[in-house]
Formats: C-alpha cells, structure tokens, sequence
C-alpha cells in the first residue's frame, strides 16, 4: 500500500484548489498594498501643491517689501493663491480653475470658490479639504488696516479652513 500524499485519491484538485487560494490571497494583499499607496501618493501631491503655494506666498511677500509696496499685499487677503502660484512655480496640472459653483460631481484636482474665497482640494474619493489665504500683521494703531510705518508684517500664509 502506497502512503505518499501524491498518490492520494484528489490529490491533484487538492494541490489546485490550495494554489488558486494561495493566489487570491497575494492579489488581495498586493490590492490592498496598492490602495494604501495610492491614498499616500494623492496626500504627497496635495502637500506639494501647498507647499509651493506657501513658497510662492513668502516669495510674493520678499518681492513687495523690497519694492515698498506692503500696503498692496493686504489685497491678497482671502485672494486667489494659484494666481501668485503661477507667477513664481506655475500651476499645477490638476488645477480646475476658480468656480462660483460648484457641479454635482466635480472632477478631483484644485479649485478656487469664488463665493467663500477659498482654496478647494478635491481628492479621488471626491472628500474636499478647503484652505485661504490669510494676510498676518499687528495692528498697532488698531485701524484695521495694514499702515507699513506704524504696523508690524508677519507675513501671508494659507491655513485650512474648519
């Protein structure tokens, strides 16, 4: 009598069905893995794009202060960041353009509202994270304008919105 496994009534549907599970289970780690990646790289890209946009801010602001024209910089306040973002890194490529409103569905990338003046990143899941632009100084005289002889400059800087 022959006792090896390979000799086995099925032994050979056995070795196949245990061969397609083993498959299955790497696909669905190797998906899983993937998803994980994917998810990471969307994240790395959103702070890119907000990275440059700050960049692109501290350069705006270098520019103003060496010209004098401080006072102009609190027009940016609540503005438009891929404008400046053009100007010292160009835009990015999923960049939408700035929208008063929005479709049902919109297309994942960056956008501008027009309405709440903020910066929308939609992202493949289509969640949205919304940021702004923020002109920062001490008001000393407390006139609730930037005066450059009196007031101190902290700088524009873009903070996301709750």
């Amino acid at each position: 009598m022959n006792k090896e496994i390979a000799s086995q009534p099925d032994a050979t549907k056995f070795r196949s069905i245990a061969t397609i599970i083993l498959v299955l289970i790497c696909i669905a780690v190797f998906l899983k893995y993937t998803e994980h990646l994917s998810a990471k790289a969307g994240v790395i890209a959103r702070d890119r794009v907000l990275s440059d946009i700050k960049y692109s801010l501290a350069m705006m602001l270098y520019d103003y202060t060496i010209k004098g024209k401080t006072e102009e910089l609190q027009s940016f306040d609540d503005g438009n960041p891929f404008v400046v973002l053009a100007i010292y890194r160009g835009l990015p490529g999923n960049y939408r353009g700035a929208k008063a409103e929005f479709p049902e569905n919109p297309e994942p990338g960056w956008y501008f509202d027009l309405s709440l003046k903020q910066v929308v990143y939609i992202n493949n899941k289509s969640e949205f994270e919304k940021f702004y632009i923020k002109f920062l100084y001490e008001d000393v005289d407390q006139n609730g304008r930037f005066d450059r002889q009196l007031d101190v400059l902290k700088g524009l800087v873009i903070k996301k919105a709750s």
